[in-house]
This record gives structure tokens, C-alpha cells and sequence, in this order.
């Protein structure tokens, strides 16, 4: 592999100093009136979302062995169909890129919630999103409290408790748009059609230890689910694939 450029160089620090200046130092997740950030952070990851940006960040990526072999041991195939490159990592922020490659089925996805705020843009596709709220006219939901292993390498699901749902309506979100979720707000997201879909994704980590997932109390508890990171050489070729494909390339 050829020496990372100047501009390859500098892109990482350029985006830790623009996210860090943007989130601030660390604050309380349950802040009124909510994430203060929300709309910023939707901001850079909408102006990151381009093509070119996209581009450069991936090669950027990909031509630092020190950032691609990192990226390889947080990245992996998803349980629900897509490939999750985790691209850059810091105490406050965590830049993703989500592929759902053209023809791949997507599962089906569980309502849940999340450890970590935040802010979600297309590249490619459309992605619908639903919110669901606590209601007691709701539909009647098993509520499993998932919490990870020691090296969070595992999934494991608690025993659960009943509760009852409603769904707001749903919202697509194609390429060029994008959302912002807190990490308690239930909810499903899901690419629209198997010609594929990709998306950046900022999360902002919070102090909670657990998270939600919802299903049919009638229905089988989750499975403790194993992650299988990927390699260092299928990182980097299904990143610049990525890309590629992104910019409509291939």
C-alpha cells in the first residue's frame, strides 16, 4: 500500500477538531430541553455526506494502516444484512459508514433503542424510518433489556418484561436527507428496496449501560448473537467499493 497523502493525512485530525469543537466537552445525555448538538451534528454529517467527501474519507482511511487496521477490528457483517465500517473513533464521536450491498435481503428489524445518540444521512437508497411511544392502548410487546459481554464482542438479552406500543408515522429518507435520535426514542429503520443502500452515520455515545428491544411476546426470545469482525485486505476492498458505488461508479 502507497503512503497515505498529505490531504489523506490531515482529513482524520480535520474532522476530530470540527466534532469536537461542535459536541463540546462531555455533558449530562438527558440534558434539557435535549441534545443542544441535534441539529449541528445533522449539519456536518449532511455537508460530509457528498460523494467526493465520502471519497476522501474512505481513502483516507484506507491509505493509514494504522486507521484501516483499526477500522477492520470494529467493523463487521451485521445480523440484519449490512456492513457496518466503523471509519473513525474518538472519546466523543464515532463516524460509521452502513452498507446494504445491492441484492442483499434485509432482515427484519426489531424496535429498539440505543446507548448512544445520533445523526443518520442516505448516500445511496431510502431508508424509512418509524418512532414508536409507550402507550396503554398500545400493541402488546415483550421488552428485553440487551446488555454487552465484558469485551462487547457479544450481545446478551435479558428476561423480559411486558409492555404496550404505539407507531408514529413512518418517514422515509432518501438519498440527500437525513435524522437525528436520541438514544432512548424506540424505533425501526430499514432500506426500502434491495437495489442497495448506504448511510453515515455520527454516533455520540451516553453513559447508558442498556439497551431496549421490543418483540412479540409469543414470538423467540433474541439469540445471543456473536459479531464476526472483518479482515484488514476485505475492509479496505469493500470500503473503496463502497465509494465507488456511492459516486455511482459501478
Amino acid at each position: 500500500m502507497s503512503a497515505p497523502s498529505h490531504a489523506s493525512k490531515q482529513l482524520p485530525a480535520t474532522i476530530d477538531r470540527e466534532l469536537t469543537d461542535l459536541l463540546g466537552p462531555p455533558r449530562s445525555p438527558w440534558e434539557a430541553p435535549g441534545f443542544s448538538y441535534a441539529d449541528e451534528l445533522l449539519g456536518w454529517a449532511s455537508r460530509w455526506s457528498s460523494p467526493e467527501r465520502i471519497r476522501q474519507l474512505v481513502q483516507a482511511v484506507c491509505e493509514d494502516p494504522a486507521l484501516l487496521s483499526a477500522c477492520a477490528a470494529r467493523s463487521f457483517h451485521h445480523p440484519l444484512g449490512f456492513d457496518k465500517f466503523v471509519l473513525l473513533v474518538a472519546d466523543r464521536y464515532e463516524v460509521r459508514l452502513h452498507v446494504w450491498w445491492p441484492g442483499t435481503r434485509a432482515l427484519h428489524e426489531h424496535i429498539h433503542d440505543h446507548r448512544f445518540a445520533f445523526a443518520s444521512c442516505t448516500l445511496a437508497g431510502t431508508v424509512r424510518s418509524t418512532v414508536y411511544e409507550e402507550s396503554p392502548h398500545g400493541v402488546l410487546m415483550a421488552r428485553y433489556r440487551e446488555s454487552r459481554t465484558e469485551r462487547a464482542r457479544d450481545y446478551v438479552f435479558h428476561e423480559p418484561e411486558l409492555t404496550r406500543v404505539v407507531a408514529l408515522p413512518p418517514r422515509p429518507h432518501p438519498s440527500g436527507t437525513g435524522y437525528f435520535l436520541r438514544p432512548d426514542v424506540l424505533h425501526r429503520v430499514w432500506p426500502t428496496t434491495d437495489t442497495g443502500t448506504a448511510t453515515l452515520v455520527v454516533k455520540v455515545p451516553t453513559p447508558r449501560a442498556t439497551t431496549t428491544v421490543l418483540m412479540d411476546p409469543l414470538g423467540k426470545p433474541p439469540a445471543r448473537i456473536r459479531r464476526r469482525f472483518l479482515d484488514t485486505e476485505t475492509t479496505r476492498a469493500r470500503l473503496l467499493r463502497a465509494a465507488k458505488w456511492c459516486a455511482r461508479e459501478v
